[in-house]
């Protein structure tokens, strides 16, 4: 191994910024604070406009910190903008807007070791602000198709994210979810870390308090249409079930929000299942034509009497 090589950090934190200079100076100090040092930040101002951002960002000098301007092109744009900057081995997505644990980096590096089967590697999620709640789920790749449950500061390898082609920088929101179920489909899977090590900041600006019920059955349709291999005829039977085992086990607080999106979830299943009704009635109305009747009678002739297709 090179000299050069030698000097790359084990990690790369990215952050995306627009407009959080109010918050960006705890999510870095929470990075300096880890146990585990062998990192570098890079920050993308996704063309901040407010004067605390910029001035936030004016006074960062340090050398384990790159700053990156472009214009404002929305947060996927800006991860992936730094992604392609990094020189870690490992990447550890962190908004602006949140904090970690002095042992994240440490645990998550320790666990992706522990598991070599293991794609990345999640904690559980303590929500702070204006909502007070700890959530954690085990990966369940299925279950993954109908809820977004996994962090998006979770750490994986840069050269996974090579492999799927980064995050898509066309979905109108949740691209981290669809991130997720690529890395399902190409053979990556995750593991929960059984620890409350991210502090997620819950604040009327968050993306997702913001989202309406319109952009996010936008944005599961086009998921789902993304990945309609995915999605299969066999699967929507099981939406239903599912539903229910979400509601049973999440937090009280989140309920009515989870059975609203998944009573989407759920009538857009019912949308494909009366699809399929349809082509299978229409099918059957074919079927049972006088014209198809003609040919299907034609057709086992022939095949009883080959010396037919040489007239």
């Amino acid at each position: 191994m090179s000299i050069k090589e030698q000097q790359h950090p084990k990690i790369s934190v990215v952050i995306p910024c627009y407009n959080y200079g109010e918050f960006l100076p705890e999510a870095i100090d929470s990075v300096f604070a880890q146990t585990f040092q062998d990192f570098e930040v890079i920050i993308v101002d996704d063309g901040s406009t407010d004067s605390l951002t910029q001035e936030v960002l004016s006074q960062i000098d340090h050398p384990k910190i790159r700053v990156i301007r472009q214009e404002h092109q929305g947060a996927p744009v800006a991860r992936n903008r730094a992604i392609q900057e990094a020189q870690g081995e490992f990447i550890v997505p962190l908004d602006a807007d949140d904090t970690i644990a002095p042992s994240y980096l440490e645990k998550c590096c320790s666990a992706i070791a522990q598991f070599p089967k293991v794609g990345f590697v999640y904690t559980q999620r303590v929500h702070f602000g204006e909502e007070s709640m700890t959530v954690g789920r085990e990966y369940d790749f299925d279950r993954l198709l109908i809820e977004n449950y996994i962090n998006t500061n979770a750490l994986y390898r840069k050269s996974d994210w090579e492999k799927v082609g980064g995050y898509r920088e066309d979905l109108s929101c949740f691209q981290d979810w669809e991130f997720w179920i690529n890395f399902g489909k190409h053979g990556i899977f995750g593991k929960l870390i059984p620890e409350p090590l991210y502090f997620y900041r819950r604040h009327p600006a968050s993306i997702s308090a913001v989202v309406s019920p319109k952009h996010w059955k936008e944005a599961y349709r086009a998921i789902m249409n993304l990945h309609d291999d995915l999605y299969t005829f066999d699967k929507i039977f099981d939406i239903n079930i599912a539903r229910q085992e979400i509601i049973n086990d999440c937090h009280m607080g989140e309920i009515p929000m989870l059975h609203g999106r998944l009573h989407e979830t759920y009538q857009l299943h019912a949308e494909l299942v009366n699809k399929l009704v349809t082509t299978e009635q229409q099918l059957q109305h074919l079927y049972r034509s006088r014209g198809w009747k003609i040919i299907s009678f034609l057709h086992r002739l022939r095949l009883r009497l080959p010396f037919i297709n040489k007239l």
